[in-house]
């Protein structure tokens, strides 16, 4: 009898820690693709504005630093991963650069993106709502 109540209050503590860890580990799926649709901003280089569209696990971006008189001007096209998202970006002619290139970032917050590497010259760090 003493067996069958050890097996059985066991077997009711690994239940209860899985079903812990399925809370823990949904509840960060969640935060990770949380809508990244607003309009962000951008510290570095003097600033810029950036509209995010997110539809599904793909992420839409245009981005310019002043909208009367832009220096820089671009869009990109990413996939969102996890926290990671991967995306390509190019300049457009509403701007004076005309670079191109690719961007790793983190999704550090529902309110901050990281950029962790990036080619092409877009000089990003952090995205900020």
């Amino acid at each position: 009898m003493r067996n069958i109540r050890h097996v059985f209050l066991s077997s009711v503590i690994l239940l209860a820690v899985t079903a812990a860890l399925f809370t823990v580990v949904g509840a960060a799926a969640a935060k990770a693709t949380a809508d990244l649709t607003d309009t962000w901003t951008s510290d570095e280089g003097g600033g810029g504005i950036y509209y995010l569209t997110q539809i599904g696990n793909t992420l839409w971006w245009y981005g310019e630093g002043d909208p009367n008189s832009p220096g820089w001007s671009n869009v990109a096209r990413g996939t969102i991963s996890g926290n990671t998202i991967t995306m390509t970006w190019a300049d457009v002619p509403k701007g004076q650069t005309r670079n191109h290139g690719s961007m790793k970032l983190q999704i550090v917050s529902d309110n901050e993106l990281k950029v962790i590497s990036q080619t092409g010259g877009a000089g990003l760090k952090y995205l900020r709502r």
